[in-house]
Order: structure tokens, then C-alpha cells, then sequence
């Protein structure tokens, strides 16, 4: 047993396979990559006081703040400007309504709704929830939108007194 144990330690030490020097073929390598995803983050400024722009609230994404939209301007009222920043790609802002584009006092219904539209960098969103795109070429850099209100004419004797509130809401989602 001896033997065959020996000549086995020979053969092995002989092939010499654990002192082979490498060759020049012999190497491994690495391939690093990674993904920055396309993000966007969503300002604003908002106007506490539709008539004056110098009145504006500073507001983040989370935040809000309300503006008074003075009902015998049946014309369009800038409300405020959203601005959209993202690191490439273009983006998607979407307007939504709590109250359907109605303002509404109580529980709504009959003399207690003023319908109103809402236009974002010239783009209708009327009644609906609308997407309104745009390229953003400059990456990093925070593309602000002009945001406005239109209330048709308002016959004050055919509404109920009180105040009259909706809450839009802004969202911005990156395009794949």
C-alpha cells in the first residue's frame, strides 16, 4: 500500500501542475456598470393673491397653499407656475381635481357649484385629469410653467352664499 501511494505522490510531483508559471492568456477582468434612473422633482410658486405674482408662496413637493380666485374675472387667472426638474428624458405633469374642476361650498349640488378650468403652460385640462408633456433638454435645470385658472361668468343670486373650495393636485412622473 505503500507503494501505490508513493508512485501517486511521484506522478503527481512529476505533471509539476502547481508550479506551472501563468501565460501571458492568463488574466480576469471585471466589467463595472450601474443605472442612474430618470427622476423628477416637482416646485412651485403659488399665488396667495391671483391678481399679484409678488404674493407668491414658495412651495415644495408635499406642500400646498391656497389662492383666492376672485369670481367677477371671468378671464384667465395665473395662479402660480410649476416648475419641473429632472436629470434627463422629458416628463409628464398631471393636474388633478379633487372636486371634478368644480368649485364647490357644503356637499355641492344644485346653486352650490362653479365650474372652473385649469390650463398648465397653455395646455387644457378641462374636467379631466389631464397629462401635459414636455422635453426637458437642460438636465438638472427647473423648466417652470405658468399655471391658470378661468371661472366663466358668475351670477351671484343663483348661488349659495359661503365659500366655495377645490384642491388641485400636481404630479410629476418621469417618461420612460
Amino acid at each position: 500500500m505503500r507503494r501505490g501511494l508513493a508512485l501517486f505522490l511521484l506522478t503527481a510531483a512529476g505533471s509539476g501542475w502547481w508550479l506551472a508559471p501563468a501565460s501571458a492568456q492568463d488574466s480576469l477582468g471585471y466589467g463595472l456598470a450601474s443605472r442612474v434612473p430618470v427622476l423628477c422633482t416637482l416646485s412651485g410658486d403659488i399665488y396667495t393673491a391671483s391678481d399679484n405674482p409678488a404674493s407668491s408662496s414658495t412651495v415644495t413637493a408635499g406642500g400646498s397653499a391656497t389662492v383666492r380666485i376672485d369670481l367677477t374675472q371671468p378671464a384667465a387667472q395665473e395662479i402660480g407656475r410649476v416648475g419641473v426638474r429632472c436629470n434627463g428624458g422629458s416628463a409628464t405633469v398631471t393636474v388633478a381635481s379633487n372636486n371634478s374642476f368644480r368649485l364647490i361650498t357644503g356637499s355641492g349640488g344644485a346653486n352650490r357649484e362653479i365650474p372652473y378650468t385649469v390650463t398648465v403652460a397653455g395646455t387644457p385640462a378641462a374636467n379631466i385629469a389631464v397629462q401635459t408633456s414636455y422635453a426637458e433638454s437642460r438636465i438638472g435645470i427647473n423648466q417652470a410653467r405658468e399655471l391658470f385658472v378661468t371661472v366663466g361668468r358668475v351670477n351671484f343670486l343663483q348661488l349659495a352664499a359661503g365659500e366655495y373650495a377645490d384642491t388641485l393636485t400636481l404630479s410629476v412622473t418621469p417618461n420612460s
